[in-house]
């Protein structure tokens, strides 16, 4: 699966690094989801390593999406009941977190 995706990026390239990074994110996914989350993937071996070549450090990309996680927890902050008596009538954490909902 890894060294599919990996073959079907590099084939259809339109990143600035030619579909180089999608073998080792979804490698690096996948051993996520196994670590955090105990799904039963094994991907303790040498053919899964030599599937898509590792990455080094990538620069930052500018166009980005929220984590999940991340997310989930702005939906939280940005939907409590706003905090009483605070000076000015505002509750920033909740006001900040609806504004980068948005």
């Amino acid at each position: 699966m890894i060294e599919g995706e990996h073959d079907r990026a590099t084939a259809n390239a339109r990143g600035t690094q030619g579909g180089a990074t999608v073998g080792h994110r979804l490698r690096g996914t996948l051993k996520a989801l196994r670590d955090h989350f105990g799904c039963p993937i094994d991907l303790d071996g040498p053919l899964v390593e030599g599937a898509a070549p590792t990455c080094g450090a990538l620069p930052p990309s500018p166009a980005a999406s929220l984590p999940v996680h991340v997310y989930c927890q702005l939906e939280i902050v940005a939907g409590r009941d706003p905090a009483p008596a605070l000076p000015g009538g505002a509750d920033a954490a909740r006001f900040y977190a609806r504004s980068i909902l948005l």
